[in-house]
């Protein structure tokens, strides 16, 4: 997940230790990802990430 705090601030919020990216600003941080993404032979999708199954409702998604 990539991490938006202002790096000055990360620290203070790390939830477990030895957290990637935790010095790299957003600009680092989303090229770093974008690297890892395309290291594991992935596309980095254009999309808004909406769900695969749009004609279920919430009733139906919640069990």
């Amino acid at each position: 997940m990539p991490n938006v705090t202002p790096v000055k601030y990360r620290a203070l919020y790390e939830l477990y230790p030895a957290k990637v990216c935790i010095t790299e600003n957003a600009e680092q941080c989303h090229g770093c990802i974008h690297g890892r993404i395309f290291s594991i032979g992935r596309p980095v999708s254009q999309g808004y990430g909406h769900s695969f199954y749009p004609s279920r409702n919430k009733a139906e998604a919640i069990g």
